[in-house]
């Protein structure tokens, strides 16, 4: 399964509750018709980064994969690696700055769950090295906004639920890192009676507290 598998069509929408229909939510504009990323690169043979980059970014996935086992330690090395090199990544500009963001998303099955939610991260060049700015461990679906916050694209993470729901996540930018601000239920099904109606285009609802 790729960084993005789809990005579903968002529009307004509203959600039956308890036999009553709830308030139409605003889905915020400038992620509706977010640019999809298709991250089908694995580490081990882009040729988007250098072979030094590619030495960095291993160590700095590594850590994020097996939290405090590093490449380079005996442990488990052999696995690791192989877990680390067959990560998706992307390069993306989301600041704007000319050099590019990499995006990466886990790919084997210890991360990743069954119904294909895997961990993804952001990294951002910083000097000789590669600095954390988000980590989600669930995501199947990866867009980009086209409002900014803070100088760098607002992001919109997709995490399955079931075959008729996903959750949606708006991450904005602040304080050197992104950070979740709301979050979204898209329904591809609405229950009429006794009989449950697919929906071409999901109805968007906010998640419960």
């Amino acid at each position: 399964m790729s960084l993005l598998v789809y990005m579903i069509v968002l529009t307004h929408g509203q959600q039956p509750a308890n036999g009553a229909k709830s308030q139409k939510v605003m889905f915020p504009h400038s992620c509706e018709k977010t640019q999809q990323i298709d991250g089908t690169d694995r580490l081990s043979d882009t040729k988007a980064i250098s072979s030094r980059e590619r030495a960095v970014l291993i160590e700095a996935i590594s850590i994020q994969l097996r939290p405090g086992k590093k490449i380079g330690t005996p442990r488990s090395e052999k696995k690791l690696l192989t877990a680390v090199m067959e990560t998706r990544v992307t390069m993306v500009d989301l600041n704007g700055d000319g050099i590019p963001e990499v995006i990466v998303q886990a790919s084997d099955r210890e991360s990743c769950s069954p119904t294909g939610n895997c961990p993804v991260w952001v990294f951002t060049r910083s000097g000789n090295e590669y600095k954390q700015i988000l980590v989600k461990n669930s995501v199947q679906t990866f867009g980009i906004c086209t409002s900014r916050t803070d100088g760098f694209f607002d992001l919109v993470l997709g995490q399955h639920g079931s075959a008729s729901e996903q959750a949606l996540y708006i991450y904005r930018f602040a304080n050197e890192r992104y950070n979740r601000r709301t979050c979204y239920m898209a329904n591809f099904t609405r229950l009429v009676g006794d009989e449950v109606q697919e929906l071409e285009e999901p109805d968007i609802t906010l998640c419960k507290p």
